[in-house]
């Protein structure tokens, strides 16, 4: 049942439906669904959202910084509940450079008590929907890029099985996909772990785990990573990239957006927005 997922030993934090209902977006099974546009609307620091978020970052990993000045860098904030109580959450940043359509997917953090339902990659698919459908709106993309940095070898597997889906990823870049993601290591001062290429971080994380299982298949990945890469002890991580022709990942966010949500997902509440910013400047080398 449901409701004997819940670990006593983890805090519950339950919200007042009245502070949630103004940004739901979508319902589905016993889960509700909300986004929120972080650059029109600031949350305190004490906020309930904002507690809620940081009661589940707190239970599953060691930031590296304070949960609320994290927040207000982000762009958009998408968050699950279950009986009122957030369970999930996703922050993530979008704009526009160039032709392309950018966006960064920050952090994904799912309550112990909840994980193993496919919902970090639920949350990962209505945020590249509701990316992709607000980037539809301006004529002069034509292509979108996504960024994610890891240094949990289940997040890079799951990566790597769906990179089919993609036109480039970082498993097997091309110059293009290479270029964009140097120019956005420089953008945020990241350290590559090796000089020669973007793809893999050196330290980033260090000391977040609070839990890292094994997996099976790992080597799929991480033969793709330099010999020193260290995501247990020093916290390096890969930047996982991607890139695609923007109508055709409209397209694919769409129909795995159906086959998660169903027709849910159609009927949805726009949060009201129209375009993302626009850096309107050309990608450095």
């Amino acid at each position: 049942m449901e409701e004997k997922i819940i670990n006593s030993k983890e805090s519950m934090l339950n919200i007042d439906p009245s502070v949630l209902k103004d940004h739901l977006l979508l319902k589905k099974n016993k889960y509700n669904y909300y986004a929120v546009d972080l650059t029109k609307i600031k949350f305190t620091k004490n906020h309930p959202i904002v507690l809620g978020c940081k009661a589940v970052e707190d239970s599953t990993w060691e930031p590296q910084e304070d949960f609320f000045e994290y927040l207000c860098k982000e762009d958009i904030l998408i968050f699950m509940t279950y009986k009122n109580e957030i369970i999930a959450f996703l922050l993530g940043a979008a704009w526009s450079e160039d032709i392309y359509g950018m966006f960064a997917i920050d952090e994904i953090m799912v309550k112990p008590s909840f994980q193993g339902r496919k919902l970090s990659k639920k949350l990962t698919l209505l945020f590249i929907y509701i990316v992709t459908y607000c980037y539809s709106r301006s004529p002069k993309l034509k292509q979108i890029v996504g960024f994610g940095t890891s240094c949990n070898p289940k997040t890079m597997l799951l990566y790597y099985n769906k990179r089919f889906l993609l036109l480039e990823t970082n498993f097997k870049p091309k110059e293009t996909l290479t270029k964009i993601a140097w120019h956005y290591v420089k953008r945020f001062n990241f350290t590559p772990l090796i000089k020669d290429s973007p793809f893999f971080l050196k330290g980033l994380y260090a000391g977040s785990h609070k839990k890292l299982e094994p997996i099976k298949k790992k080597r799929f990945i991480l033969k793709y990573a330099p010999k020193d890469f260290d995501y247990i002890n020093r916290g390096d991580c890969m930047l996982l990239t991607g890139r695609h022709y923007l109508k055709l990942g409209i397209l694919i966010a769409t129909v795995g957006s159906l086959f998660y949500f169903g027709p849910e997902i159609l009927k949805k509440k726009n949060p009201g927005w129209k375009y993302w910013k626009s850096e309107n400047k050309p990608l450095q080398k």
